[in-house]
């Protein structure tokens, strides 16, 4: 298998300012793509074996000159079209307003289109730690500045993920593997491989593909392997940077969630909304790359691997602190700690660690 890597060392690019967001409100748009690094980075080969979505299509070529398109209004045979500089000409104005604006939509396209592909360029998937400090530059919002400090007094350092509907995976894969390294406990990683096993047979009564799980199951639990054999960070920032793996993980994470979901369809067919039932939300929501992740996705996925998940929501809030949700709500020490900012989770580590 190819491991090379997506550069992870240096700065990232700089984020976009938050001046005035709604609370609540969804980040979608082209903004958002630069601010978090959205981009479509889908595995090909979970392209071929799991979705069944269209194909990017190829953008058409550039319109045609049309200044000397034939005026088919009625009048004078004799009377030329204006076609000087800076002037369209009466006859070719109904004409361009007709056609023009496909190529709008065609130039957006590409504009998104190259954004995606700067971020596939410059971000990695998973980023090295960097200091808390980082956010007061993104933000210049008072409300935003002091939920950064709040959030300082208890966090010491963030490692950022890139936002392509994947990271809340991509972050908890990236934990469970580097809490499970900084153990140094061979038995643990042996527990953990164990249960993706068992986890495979019972995805498989509900009549996936065999050989496709199985891949996803080898590939999560190689990787764990070979993590243990060289723990550093330098070889599990190379594990998560390097797409093929990476992604694998992430498609494992999501059929193991699609597995907590269906195998209690009673309990959280209460959460769904939309949806006929919790196969059909598992099949929209959960199942297909680059759908973001809800509560209903977090709940599931900690209590099936018995890990207690941090989340610090971080919005605009009335609050002048973020405020921590535990997903499962018990008495036991949250294991990994993540950040959540409208449509985007980040990796939190607390002071000391």
């Amino acid at each position: 298998m190819d491991r090379s890597t997506m550069p992870v060392e240096g700065t990232l690019p700089k984020k976009i300012k938050v001046d005035s967001e709604p609370e609540g409100s969804s980040q979608n748009g082209i903004e958002d793509k630069v601010a978090y690094g959205e981009a479509d980075s889908s595995s090909e080969y979970y392209t071929a074996h799991m979705s069944s979505g269209p194909e990017r299509s190829e953008l058409p070529a550039e319109p045609a000159d049309l200044t000397g398109a034939v005026d088919v209004r009625d009048g004078p045979a004799d009377e030329e079209p204006s076609t000087s500089a800076g002037s369209r000409g009466e006859p070719l104005q109904a004409l361009l307003d007709f056609v023009e604006p496909q190529y709008v939509d065609e130039r957006t396209q590409q504009q998104m289109l190259s954004i995606e592909n700067e971020i596939k360029e410059h971000v990695p998937f998973v980023s090295v730690k960097e200091s808390l400090d980082i956010l007061e530059e993104e933000y210049s919002d008072p409300v935003y500045i002091q939920k950064i400090a709040n959030l300082q007094m208890k966090y010491e350092w963030l490692r950022r993920t890139r936002g392509d509907g994947n990271c809340f995976y991509r972050c908890l894969g990236f934990s469970l593997f580097e809490n499970v390294m900084l153990s140094g406990d061979q038995e643990k990683a042996e527990r953990l491989k164990a249960l993706m096993v068992e986890c495979k047979d019972r995805i498989l009564k509900f009549n996936y593909p065999k050989l496709t799980m199985e891949d996803f199951l080898d590939n999560f639990n190689d990787q764990l392997t070979r993590l243990m054999e060289t723990p550093t960070e330098e070889e599990l920032l190379d594990i998560f940077n390097n797409q093929g793996c990476s992604d694998f993980i992430v498609v494992w994470l999501r059929f193991l969630t699609v597995l907590q979901l269906r195998s209690d369809p009673e309990f959280y067919g209460n959460f769904i909304e939309n949806h006929a039932n919790v196969e059909d939300f598992c099949r929209a929501e959960v199942e297909v790359m680059f759908r973001e992740s809800d509560h209903i996705h977090i709940i599931a996925v900690a209590s099936l691997l018995s890990v207690k998940i941090r989340v610090e929501y971080m919005d605009r809030g009335g609050s002048s602190s973020v405020i921590a949700h535990d997903f499962p709500e018990t008495e036991a020490e949250p294991e990994i700690f993540m950040l959540y900012r409208p449509g985007h989770y980040d990796i939190l580590y607390k002071k000391g660690t």
